[in-house]
């Protein structure tokens, strides 16, 4: 995963709100939920009200990955005082979220209270049924600073500004629901028809329901392998335990609730890339390491499972029967790829002729 997050090529970038800006600082407030500590809406006129206090501040969130800029995503609206920095507003857009820029921007505001010699930095919290994700985060800090109220957590400045992103760490503790909110809003519900009549409480499940990396991933395995339609009988029963994880393995990746023992992966819709999650999936999970050369020379469960058996023998066992009809199988899947070439040479040929 800190591999992943690494490839990302993050960049989050925090500055004063210019006042074009305010236009899209007054949206956020309103159409952001689910990481929002206060929820509080305000007009551009209002915040520009609130930009008149004495020490009033208002930042702004940008980020950029190697996928692209998504532009303003988060604010934050604070008071400065004599120790410390009061939030009033801390909010981000639910696309960024789970990729550590959460922690940035936390980290951040510790490291400039630390340099204008504030000792604190005070997080204001108002709960509702649909802002759990960021009490969680704010509670995955150190619960130790929460008031009695639980309506704020003062940290030390130096703490905030020594938060880091752990990608690979355990999810925070923090998932029960608390007394007000009501289990049934948060329960998934079955499928409905994506009409205009039930867009908006669709989007609203999806908001409250699927908002970490984890549940997103496993609600969309679910719907691929629930929408996907049975194959024609095929051989789909594995003759060993690691034809069975292959099978696992090519399923969640191809998203196929069946996989043919002599189905070729990229004729099931494998794709390189998805021929790199394969190879990854295996060395996590069956801790065998594999090229992707090997994927191409070895494209079926049967025939991949034969390769990795023969590779756990000695050198000695190698030149068993089981690997001389592994490679007889792949002679004859590259005969038939230059055949296959061959005849597509001829008919170009002829029709280059013909014209």
């Amino acid at each position: 995963m800190k591999d992943f997050v690494k490839g990302l090529q993050l960049r989050v970038e925090i500055a004063e709100a210019t006042e074009d800006e305010l236009g899209r600082v007054s949206q956020l407030t309103f159409r952001t939920n689910q990481f929002n500590l206060t929820t509080i809406r305000r007009s551009e006129h209002e915040i520009k009200n609130f930009l008149k206090r004495e020490g009033a501040n208002c930042l702004v969130v940008r980020v950029v990955d190697r996928f692209g800029d998504y532009g303003l995503v988060g604010v934050v609206m604070y008071e400065t005082e004599a120790d410390r920095y009061k939030m009033d507003t801390l909010l981000l857009s639910c696309r960024v979220l789970g990729r550590g820029v959460e922690h940035a921007l936390v980290s951040w505001l510790g490291q400039r209270a630390v340099k204008e010699g504030k000792r604190f930095v005070e997080l204001k919290h108002l709960p509702t049924d649909k802002n759990l994700p960021a009490r969680e985060f704010i509670t995955s800090l150190g619960d130790q600073y929460r008031n009695g109220g639980g309506t704020a957590w003062t940290f030390p400045a130096e703490r905030l500004a020594s938060v880091e992103y752990d990608p690979d760490a355990s999810a925070p503790v923090g998932h029960e629901l608390p007394a007000n909110v009501n289990p049934e809003k948060l329960a998934p519900r079955p499928g409905l028809a994506f009409g205009i009549a039930d867009r908006s409480e669709r989007l609203q499940q999806i908001g409250d329901s699927l908002y970490d990396i984890d549940r997103l991933a496993k609600a969309v395995q679910e719907y691929r392998l629930r929408e996907q339609p049975l194959p024609a009988a095929v051989d789909a029963t594995p003759g060993s335990g690691l034809e069975t994880a292959l099978m696992n393995i090519w399923s969640k990746v191809l998203g196929r609730p069946r996989i043919g023992m002599n189905d070729n992966f990229f004729e099931a819709g494998g794709t390189s890339l998805r021929a790199v999650q394969v190879i990854a999936m295996i060395k996590k999970e069956l801790k065998k390491t594999l090229s992707i050369v090997t994927l191409f020379e070895c494209p079926t469960i049967r025939l991949l499972g034969a390769k990795l058996n023969a590779a756990a023998y000695s050198p000695q066992g190698a030149s068993n029967a089981g690997a001389a009809e592994i490679r007889g199988q792949q002679r004859r899947h590259k005969t038939i790829g230059r055949r296959t070439r061959q005849l597509q040479l001829k008919e170009d040929i002829h029709v280059v002729k013909s014209g």
